[in-house]
């Protein structure tokens, strides 16, 4: 190229920068290659973590299908207590009414019972009265003889 003179030492420059270009495309090519390389390990990784959250979705949709289930079971358990609870209040309102009336039979029973003592205390008095007029009876009789 010296020996061409201008036209030679042109050729050495363009020379030079093809050079310089294809050493630069090599190492763009190379830099493609890793990135190129990189993105796909990325897309595999993607798809393994894509498959890995489907599979944890299903057994997500599975669990939740269960709880689903086991709340319904829940619910359907909890009505049941609430109705048995009703029924309990009810007969525990009964309970209370029948205990009531069992409460004014015996208050009426008490209060008979009183009665029944004031009699007897009142027959007590008239027996002895009796028993006192019988003495004056006896007595007077005792008098006449025949």
């Amino acid at each position: 190229a010296a020996r061409a003179g201008e036209q030679g030492r042109g050729f050495a420059v363009v020379a030079d920068e093809v050079r310089t270009l294809a050493s630069r495309t090599g190492d763009a090519t190379t830099e493609i290659r890793a990135l190129l390389d990189s993105l796909q390990n990325a897309a595999d990784h993607s798809v393994k973590m894509m498959s890995q959250a489907d599979e944890q979705a299903a057994s997500n949709e599975s669990r939740a299908l269960k709880a689903g289930q086991a709340l319904e079971e829940i619910q359907s358990k909890i009505a049941n207590i609430t109705l048995m609870n009703n029924q309990i209040a009810s007969a525990t309102e009964q309970q209370s009414s029948v205990a009531a009336q069992v409460a004014d039979t015996i208050e009426q029973m008490n209060e008979g019972q009183q009665q029944v003592n004031a009699s007897f205390a009142d027959l007590d008095d008239v027996s002895h009265r009796l028993h006192e007029a019988s003495d004056r009876l006896v007595a007077a009789t005792s008098q006449f003889k025949l």
